[in-house]
């Protein structure tokens, strides 16, 4: 509710498509044969002097129904924009176990590492909605995998720290519905690119040790369109059928290379594992 000096607003936001059935959620019965929109009226009458509705489903029922109210429409383009700054600061105390000299084990020695990082995220979309049975959208978002420890660390050699992995997500797609709302069909394309990806592996540490650890060693891309439809021929039953294709692989991925020391592998080009190139679902 709006409190300003000459009057109290309240402004009701408009409800999407309802779970089941074609009526504006504001229109659904109560237990007590009012509707919803009865029942906020009737909450704030004696403290508002104005209501105004902000469009929604099927907004042009609700006017009919209740045309006294004033109303804001929404229009074609609508934008979401966000962005934050995240601070981490992680501390590790690990005692690895200890190694095995002839027939006695030496007691592992307590290891310390400490490290902070800042991530900038952020998230810019738009929507637009082209009629009452298609709209068109974009995103672009970035996110981040916090940084972190080698935790497998039996030595101070290898007890590093790795930093966050950050990835650019693009988005663009199409929603439609047809027939009343009894077909649906959903086009999305995307894009994700990973940068300073976390990848583990065993390496030969400054003490001449072989060690598994975490590092920031390679950048990956991932492609992907899907398409989606939906049938709900009644009420009670509906079917959905999906399917998508996928491509992958690392544009940089460099280790060092066991079989010579100082010089590192090209693995560059190779794909993701456990990602699936084709997808299908019903």
């Amino acid at each position: 509710m709006n409190n300003t000096k000459h009057q109290n607003r309240v402004i009701i936001l408009g409800a999407g498509k309802p779970f089941s059935g074609q009526s504006p959620s504001s229109l659904a019965q109560t237990q007590s044969s009012n509707r919803v929109l009865d029942w906020i009226i009737h909450a704030f009458f004696k403290t508002a002097e104005h209501f105004q509705f902000v469009g929604g489903y099927h907004i042009e029922e609700i006017i009919k129904e209740y045309p006294s109210l004033v109303y804001t429409l929404n229009e074609k383009w609508a934008f979401d924009i966000g962005a934050r700054i995240s601070r981490q600061k992680k501390r590790t105390n690990h005692r690895p176990a200890g190694l095995k000299d002839g027939v006695n084990i030496s007691e592992g020695v307590l290891l310390k590492n400490s490290q902070e990082w800042n991530e900038f995220t952020a998230r810019l979309g738009f929507r637009y909605k082209v009629d009452e049975n298609a709209i068109v959208y974009g995103l672009y978002s970035r996110g981040f995998t916090s940084g972190g420890f080698s935790e497998r660390a039996i030595s101070a050699d290898s007890l590093l720290e790795y930093d966050p992995e950050t990835v650019d997500n693009y988005e663009l797609g199409l929603k439609t519905q047809w027939l009343e709302d009894k077909l649906r069909l959903n086009i999305t394309g995307f894009r994700m690119d990973y940068r300073d990806k976390q990848e583990t592996f065993v390496i030969p540490v400054a003490s001449g040790l072989l060690e598994s650890i975490t590092t920031n060693t390679s950048k990956a891309d991932i492609s992907c369109i899907e398409v989606e439809l939906i049938t709900t021929p009644t009420e009670r039953f509906w079917v959905r059928i999906a399917a998508g294709h996928l491509s992958d692989n690392y544009s940089r991925y460099e280790i060092p290379d066991l079989n010579d020391p100082g010089m590192v592998q090209d693995l560059s080009g190779i794909a993701l594992t456990r990602v699936p190139e084709d997808s299908f679902s019903l």
